[in-house]
């Protein structure tokens, strides 16, 4: 099962991956990352090399990228012509192309090679439509651009859907020392609209979508108490799918 983790940058949602990683586990749960998938358990410790994992996936995702595309060859020409026609400048289009091949081939891999493991996915292929579909200039996204995403996006098994109050995801997006490279050098007007299309994305696709796929859960901070209750929360989700 492909199990993906959605919200907008700063909303908590790998803080939140990470507890309900660590809480199946310690239930005796067997549950994977992608890249665990891919290389096996051991590989979990490369992780903390986040560059270096990326790196290996994207290696790894190429050849069932190029699989896929019989499959979903309507979404990868979506994606691109949405891309190419974006205002991101030409290495920030070329980092999206780059992060599209590797969700999209990992969703293949996992669909198709794995479709009776448990794989928590932080931002995957959803996440996609946050990287072309929202920006900096505008608070939200038009719901026709919205169902023409989610009517040819590849679409995971179950969706955790994070959520947090704009205000709170701005903070959190001003504070980290590890801004995405199209929030770098930006202003708080600039984040905040970022903030709310991201959150606006979301909500539509969740409106669009099958509600029982998907689960919402609210991070309003990052209290031990809250991430255990909403990892408890999660877990049942998944478990009784």
């Amino acid at each position: 099962m492909y199990i993906e983790f959605v919200g907008s940058s700063g909303a908590g949602k790998s803080t939140m991956y990470r507890n309900v990683h660590e809480s199946l586990k310690k239930s005796e749960i067997e549950v994977f990352a992608p890249i665990e998938v891919c290389f096996g358990k051991g590989a979990k410790r490369l992780l903390k090399y986040e560059k270096l994992a990326n790196i290996l996936l994207d290696f790894f995702s190429i050849p069932w990228f190029l699989f896929s595309l019989k499959d979903h060859s309507s979404f990868v020409r979506y994606a691109m012509k949405r891309i190419l026609k974006g205002d991101e400048v030409v290495l920030n289009k070329l980092l999206i192309t780059r992060s599209m091949v590797r969700k999209v081939g990992m969703y293949y891999y996992i669909a198709y090679r794995h479709p009776t493991k448990l794989v928590l996915v932080d931002e995957g292929v959803l996440n996609i439509g946050h990287n072309f579909l929202v920006n900096d200039r505008q608070n939200c996204v038009t719901g026709r651009e919205v169902r023409i995403f989610n009517k040819l996006v590849p679409k995971p098994d179950k969706v955790v859907f994070v959520k947090a109050d704009v205000q709170d995801i701005v903070k959190r997006i001003v504070l980290r020392k590890d801004k995405s490279r199209r929030l770098q050098g930006k202003n708080k007007a600039n984040i905040e609209n970022f903030a709310m299309a991201a959150v606006s994305l979301f909500e539509c696709l969740y409106e669009d979508s099958i509600k029982e796929n998907w689960l919402t859960v609210r991070n309003s901070n990052n209290s031990k108490s809250l991430l255990e209750s909403n990892a408890d929360e999660i877990r049942k989700f998944l478990l009784n799918s």
